[in-house]
């Protein structure tokens, strides 16, 4: 663990290295993805490449913008950032016990940011009104973590459900199916050992990374499903690690929720099961098929991951809660 910095010609060094990640929402309840990266270059100013999503896994990027820090002493300074050659904002940078301020206008309004370091690999970032040390608005409270160059969209969706969808419309309710059996299936397959994919209740039956195998294949005909494409088994399903086939799994659900999530309705009359086996390109099973068939199997099996990997010692993690798609 790192000591918060004291020294304030110091407060950027804990910064540096890695890529911050943040998943957060404005008081509007607007969601908010976002990372940046901080490096000091020989002249001693500190560039920043700060990015935002539009997705809690980091994939799909909405806009990138890049930031200039120059210190005239070591506790004040001044900044900009631009989008290509147009300057977005600029504004101070102060630096006061530690903690760094950015204060500049948006709309008309003196607007602050504030870093203030909880330990080596985690930040308390704000964003609102702040006048005589005291905030008089807050609009953002989030926590930058840190993760290591090469692990970006490294961690896995589902650890928890999502929020809820704003509004019941069928492509919502069908997205919240999907999240729910994500949920499930991230905690049923969670730390499995060689033993527990090993497992089979009996000699006709399934191993568990078989079933695994079986569950990923059921995920990507959601996910073509949701794209309106077609699903070719002729190559039969690629051979994967467990981590891999997890993550893939889990990939292919987050996807094809967070395109249901943003379709209209009527998007679901051509979301159709199509079935391909080299040139031949079977009849479309409509979207009432998915429900019953690939999305309540998935659950179905994953039900049985979850059976067999207590009959072999390992059961699940202590406070899964499917109700509320937590883990205490």
């Amino acid at each position: 663990m790192r000591a918060q910095s004291t020294d304030q010609g110091s407060a950027w060094d804990s910064l540096l290295g890695g890529i911050w990640y943040v998943s957060s929402q404005w008081s509007d309840g607007t969601p908010w993805y976002h990372t940046v990266r901080h490096e000091r270059h020989s002249d001693g100013a500190i560039r920043t490449v700060s990015t935002s999503y539009a997705d809690s896994m980091f994939t799909h990027v909405r806009h990138s913008i890049s930031g200039l820090r120059e210190m005239s002493s070591v506790s004040k300074g001044v900044f900009e950032e631009r989008m290509a050659d147009s300057l977005v904002s600029q504004g101070a940078v102060e630096i006061i016990d530690g903690d760094i301020y950015y204060i500049y206008d948006y709309s008309g309004q003196q607007m602050t940011d504030h870093w203030h370091q909880i330990d080596m690999d985690r930040y308390a970032y704000r964003v609102g009104v702040r006048s005589a040390g005291e905030w008089q608005m807050i609009y953002l409270d989030g926590v930058y973590e840190r993760r290591a160059d090469g692990e970006v969209g490294a961690r896995l969706p589902y650890e928890s459900i999502p929020a809820a969808p704003e509004s019941y419309t069928a492509s919502a309710v069908a997205a919240r199916m999907v999240d729910g059996l994500g949920f499930r299936y991230y905690w049923a397959t969670y730390d499995l050992r060689q033993d527990d994919l090993a497992y089979r209740a009996s000699a006709s039956s399934r191993k568990v990374e078989e079933t695994l195998s079986h569950i990923m294949g059921l995920a990507e005909v959601i996910y073509n499903t949701v794209h309106a494409q077609p699903t070719d088994r002729t190559a039969g399903l690629p051979t994967m690690s467990y981590e891999e086939m997890r993550a893939q799994t889990l990939r292919y659900l987050w996807d094809a929720s967070q395109t249901l999530r943003g379709q209209e309705d009527s998007a679901l009359q051509q979301e159709t099961i199509i079935f391909q086996r080299g040139n031949r390109i079977g009849d479309p099973y409509g979207f009432w098929y998915l429900l019953n068939g690939p999305l309540a199997d998935a659950l179905w099996h994953t039900g049985q991951v979850v059976a067999h990997r207590r009959a072999s010692g390992n059961p699940l993690p202590v406070g899964v809660n499917v109700f509320t798609g937590t883990k205490q």
